[in-house]
């Protein structure tokens, strides 16, 4: 999975501790557990990870608790909700999406491209200035090649940002990786 690779490469290299960062599309924890690693102390960082499947924060919060003391853990609020939907009062550093369905969850529920348009474009309203918005496309299913399709449509009309876009050249419908960061 070269673009989780990549992505975490890319967080990695970015984020420092102390810093607020929100998993929009928690599914099984794994990229809430690494950017927990990042940005979290006893006393300072703060992650917000979303989904709307309750299943998928179950498994989120059993990774945390395994993998995470408590004074971390203490760090991380978990929200049942759509990503389309932010805490108020937050300017996080990082934003992260991870489309499509939850891994070894039902393949009909997917993200919809209508609410991830929309949860970006609210992304970009709380983004810290000098922040990363980060999202993971998964075009090989219906839902995904529309949500490629829109989001890539909505960066095109933001020519003062800068975004970048990796994705295999010799392969279509492969996930693809795109970041965009705020000036």
């Amino acid at each position: 999975m070269y673009h989780t690779h990549l992505a975490h490469l890319i967080w990695k290299d970015f984020l420092k501790p102390g810093m607020t960062v929100i998993d929009a599309t928690a599914g099984n924890g794994n990229d809430t557990l690494f950017l927990a690693k990042c940005v979290l102390t006893p006393n300072s960082g703060w992650i917000h990870a979303f989904d709307i499947q309750a299943e998928a924060l179950k498994t989120t919060q059993k990774r945390l608790i395994s993998n995470l003391p408590p004074p971390l853990q203490a760090r991380i609020t978990l929200h049942e909700a759509s990503h389309e939907t932010f805490p108020p009062n937050i300017c996080p550093s990082l934003i992260v999406y991870n489309l499509g369905y939850l891994p070894g969850g039902d393949l009909n529920k997917t993200t919809l491209a209508a609410s991830t348009l929309k949860s970006c474009q609210n992304a970009l309203q709380i983004l810290s200035p000098g922040g990363l918005l980060s999202i993971t496309i998964y075009p090989g299913h219906t839902e995904g090649a529309v949500e490629k399709s829109l989001l890539f449509d909505w960066f095109s009309e933001l020519p003062s940002l800068q975004i970048f876009h990796h994705a295999p050249l010799n392969r279509s419908n492969q996930p693809s990786f795109i970041t965009l960061r705020k000036s």
